[in-house]
């Protein structure tokens, strides 16, 4: 009715566009307002977790945790050599007095303080122990880091994977190619850390490379709000124009009728008009009257 209305330039088409306009821009006002707002805050609220303070602690947190594991393993490899070299120069007693021999691997394990020293062919073949209580959770290395110990003439460190118990291997040649294997507990955290530092650093760089993408949602979300409001006031602004206008356009055109000499025009008074219809009925007496006056005039 509308675009029909415009396109044949009918009565009131003006008042029909300005009604719809203002609905639309009664709409859409407070819908943009909104979305510059949050768009606002939302790259505020971003801004604030990615400075480049926060990407350095985050980055960091890393480095911290690889350098404490770094740290636990140079402080094993430090002692199991240390450990050695007296193991070494205690080797003829080894096979004269077994029971001083194991003493004394006790008394060097205990002032290093090393939980766990032990001289051993393979996981399952010991050679001596220190005489000292042992972990609660203690995991022997596999069978392939007693191979790699052998062959190496540096110290292994062994990370664990799960519990908390760091361990380190070192070839002994005095002692016909077995392995010293020391052990040593450290804090939970200091195992677990580093792979949450990592995930939260991954996690922390994800979000950091879609920010753009995620204020373009935002963005979106507010357009297509926008969008739906704009074309919901289109449609309510459509709807209260054409039930407003109706009566004025049937009015006008009415008029106009008589303008040209039709004096017996009538316009449907309808309730639901409210003052329109108190004017529609008025309009009918007047024609009314006029056509009754043309008559006497005739007469």
């Amino acid at each position: 009715v509308f675009l029909y209305a415009r396109r044949t330039n009918a009565a009131v088409a003006r008042l029909h566009t300005r009604i719809v306009g203002l609905f639309s821009l009664i709409a859409i006002l407070p819908t943009v307002l909104l979305a510059v707002v949050a768009a606002v805050t939302i790259d505020r609220g971003l801004s604030l977790g990615f400075t480049d303070r926060v990407r350095d602690v985050v980055l960091k947190s890393v480095e911290v945790a690889d350098a404490y594991q770094e740290n636990q393993c140079q402080s094993l490899a430090r002692e199991i050599r240390i450990l050695a070299d007296d193991l070494t120069r205690a080797r003829p007693n080894f096979d004269v007095n077994r029971a001083w021999f194991e003493s004394f691997l006790t008394t060097r394990a205990t002032a290093l303080g090393l939980p766990v020293a032990e001289i051993m062919r393979g996981p399952t073949e010991v050679v001596a122990r220190a005489k000292i209580d042992a972990l609660k959770e203690r995991r022997l290395p596999s069978a392939a880091a007693f191979e790699d110990a052998a062959k190496s003439t540096d110290p292994i460190c062994l990370v664990p994977s799960e519990g908390r118990i760091f361990a380190a291997l070192l070839r002994m040649p005095a002692y016909d190619g077995a392995v010293l294997l020391v052990q040593r507990e450290v804090s939970q955290l200091a195992i677990e850390f580093p792979g949450v530092s990592r995930a939260a650093a991954a996690e922390y760089l994800t979000y950091d490379s879609l920010k753009r993408s995620i204020q373009i949602s935002f963005a979106s979300v507010f357009v297509l709000i926008a969008l739906i409001a704009l074309l919901s006031a289109v449609w309510f602004g459509l709807n209260f124009a054409n039930r407003f206008v109706a009566p004025i356009r049937r009015l006008i055109n009415a008029a106009d009728q008589v303008a040209s000499g039709n004096f017996y025009a009538q316009v449907p008074a309808r309730k639901s008009d409210g003052d329109l219809a108190h004017l529609s009925e008025s309009f009918n007496k007047m024609t009314q009257e006029l056509s009754r006056q043309r008559a006497t005039l005739i007469e």
